[in-house]
Parts: C-alpha cells; sequence; structure tokens
C-alpha cells in the first residue's frame, strides 16, 4: 500500500484510537449548549500546527451573523477535546422570541 503523498510542511497525520475518539465525542456533546451543533472535523494540510479544526454553531435564531467556536488539535479527538473546554467556559446568551 503506497503512503499518501503530503506537502513537506504538513503535519503528520496519526491513527487514533477508536475509543479515544469516541470518548472525545461524547465529551464535545456533554458541554455544547442546548441550540448549538458541531460541524464535521477537518484536517488541513497546509497547517503546520495543530492542522484539525472544528467548529460549534449556534443554531437558535435565524441570524444573518451566527456565534460560531472554533477549536484545532494535532488529531481529531484533540480538537474535539479543546472544543469541549472552550464551550465549558462560554457566555450563551437566552435568545428571546421573536415578536412577528
Amino acid at each position: 500500500m503506497k503512503a499518501v503523498d503530503q506537502p513537506r510542511y504538513a503535519a503528520p497525520m496519526t491513527p487514533l484510537d477508536a475509543h479515544d475518539l469516541e470518548e472525545a465525542w461524547e465529551i464535545v456533546h456533554d458541554a455544547l449548549p442546548t441550540g448549538w451543533t458541531i460541524g464535521p472535523p477537518s484536517h488541513h494540510v497546509e497547517a503546520r500546527e495543530r492542522p484539525w479544526h472544528v467548529l460549534a454553531v449556534d443554531v437558535r435564531q435565524r441570524a444573518k451573523r451566527r456565534e460560531i467556536v472554533e477549536a484545532t488539535g494535532w488529531d481529531e479527538a484533540e480538537a474535539l477535546r479543546d472544543l469541549a473546554g472552550l464551550l465549558k467556559v462560554w457566555n450563551v446568551e437566552t435568545v428571546e422570541p421573536s415578536a412577528d
């Protein structure tokens, strides 16, 4: 099996333990505020440091600008755990129902 060529500057991708990744997802879901969702983690080959990125987005209202929290990590599980840590201290505002 031929290894996938990566740019010289790309951070190496390391295989993850499935249990570690599942545990990271549980941690981030426990920290996720009501009305928020998590985007899929993505690997940025051009990033030299912390190439894994993941976002949480506030989807409680139809706004032109949604509140977004982004986290990074050396692997997918680390990015998810970093996001959980950020969400635990994030000040989530209460959304008032619109008077339409």
